[in-house]
């Protein structure tokens, strides 16, 4: 995404009315945009500047203002149920992701978890991603050019337990349906005093997670669940909102002493 104030072709660019009527969309001069305020044409936006406002065919302003990363990340293809930005943040700040760190990733799906974590590795770190599933790394593949953080990973097309790792991890995340099946592979790739996360969705495979990370002997294995609850801040009207982002997975986080 281009830091220049001027929307180029293929930028994104939110388009604003309210908190409740504002849409993510990718500036093409050809294209129209429909709102529940009218429509909009692509040549309003490109060559215009974050900040303008533009009118709808109904005669609604617009604001165009630049997305935040998780607006454009959300709107990329999902091949399975992607990690959400409030499981990544536990994951990238307990696994001590930082620049220049060198993650190891098996189960990579559709990039949502492997573009934040390449953003924090960046500019000198690298994220080693194994996907088995060639569509999914297709689409993996597009999402981290979107994201423009192609270049910080390093994807290999096969299964981490088939792998012969010839580097030292500074942490590890394991995003499949039997992590127990990887951790010994994983826990053998780190750095002494890294930490492993594995990111399940049921209390089974949680179970089974931390029998093995016990049997491996990691320490401090720590499991969480995040719920968010965001609230309405319509001023004099405070008060939580009426949905909620609750249940999406479990994580469970170990440290090879």
């Amino acid at each position: 995404m281009s830091r220049s104030d001027a929307i180029d072709e293929g930028s994104y660019v939110l388009l604003y009315f309210n908190e409740t009527i504002n849409y993510v969309i990718k500036a093409r001069r050809s294209a129209t945009f429909n709102t529940i305020k009218g429509t909009i044409r692509g040549d309003q936006v490109v060559g215009a500047k974050y900040g303008d406002e533009v009118i709808s065919s109904l005669g609604y302003a617009f604001k165009l203002s630049r997305p935040d990363i998780v607006d454009v990340l959300m709107k990329q293809r999902r091949a399975t149920q992607p990690i959400y930005p409030k499981d990544a943040a536990i994951i990238i700040t307990y696994c001590n992701v930082v620049p220049g760190a060198v993650v190891l990733e098996a189960g990579m799906g559709s990039a949502y978890l492997t573009s934040m974590l390449a953003m924090h590795v960046m500019p000198t770190g690298k994220v080693v991603s194994y996907e088995r599933d060639s569509s999914r790394v297709r689409i993996a593949e597009r999402t981290l050019k979107e994201m423009g953080v192609a270049p910080f990973v390093e994807i290999k097309e096969q299964d981490l337990a088939e792998a012969r790792l010839d580097r030292e991890f500074d942490a590890a995340v394991l995003d499949v349906a039997e992590p127990w099946a990887l951790l010994p592979t994983a826990v053998g790739a780190v750095r002494h005093g890294a930490n492993v996360a594995a990111y399940v969705p049921t209390i089974g495979q949680v179970d089974k997670t931390i029998s093995k990370m016990a049997e491996l002997g990691l320490i401090r294995v720590q499991l969480f669940e995040s719920i968010l609850r965001p609230w309405k801040t319509v001023p004099g009207e405070i008060r939580p909102q009426m949905w909620m982002l609750g249940h999406t997975g479990f994580i469970i986080i170990g440290k090879r002493p």
